[in-house]
């Protein structure tokens, strides 16, 4: 003899009602994604604006550790060691090729004082250190004060063991025949109006960092 079958019904519903899974409707999807985008196109330039400031800390900061470098060694080998700007940084025998800083930069210990690496097999002019190119549109510049003027700077600086800039004849920098007060590294990021930074290298190789409008 077969069981009867009973019906049980679910707690809380009427008779004959349905139970529904719960969810959004399209109205609230909707919605939702407006609300989204509002909050989006809000935060987007605030965003922007932090990862440029950002990409000019550690970029200038990047160019202070080459600066820092080149003059440390040179107190700590008791020869000049010299920062300059190189297109071929990333190559095998890198070299102080070119005067744009924006492409690369390199720190070496230049023993014979010249400016320029020697890459010969039995050379003692030692690579130190070196930067690829500046990435995110980032531009800098480089500048020598006279005290009253200012003027395209040179495509390498030096330090002597005592941690000053190198001279010629005690008032130019190496490579340049202007009397010499102090050098300017000047970043800015791709957008103009916003803010950058300025390195500035007294001619005792202190450098300052301060922020700059580009």
């Amino acid at each position: 003899m077969m069981s009867p079958v009973f019906s049980r019904k679910l707690p809380g519903l009427m008779p004959g009602a349905r139970r529904f899974a719960g969810g959004f409707t399209v109205i609230e999807l909707m919605l939702a994604v407006v609300i989204l985008a509002i909050i989006v196109a809000l935060g987007a330039p605030g965003l922007m604006s932090f990862v440029t400031q950002s990409r000019m800390t550690g970029q200038i900061n990047d160019i202070l550790a080459d600066v820092s470098l080149a003059r440390n060694e040179a107190a700590s080998r008791g020869v000049r060691v010299a920062i300059c700007a190189s297109n071929n940084s990333t190559t095998a025998t890198p070299t102080c090729s070119g005067t744009d800083w924006n492409a690369g930069r390199i720190v070496f210990v230049d023993v014979d004082g010249s400016g320029q690496r020697n890459t010969a097999a039995n050379s003692t002019e030692l690579l130190l250190k070196t930067s690829p190119a500046l990435t995110g549109g980032s531009t800098i510049a480089v500048t020598l004060s006279t005290g009253g003027s200012s003027t395209t700077g040179p495509a390498m600086i030096q330090f002597r063991p005592y941690g000053g800039m190198a001279t010629n004849g005690q008032t130019t920098l190496a490579g340049s025949s202007t009397i010499l007060s102090k050098a300017v590294f000047t970043l800015c990021p791709v957008n103009t109006g916003k803010d950058g930074r300025v390195m500035t290298i007294a001619m005792t190789g202190r450098p300052v960092i301060s922020r700059v409008g580009c």
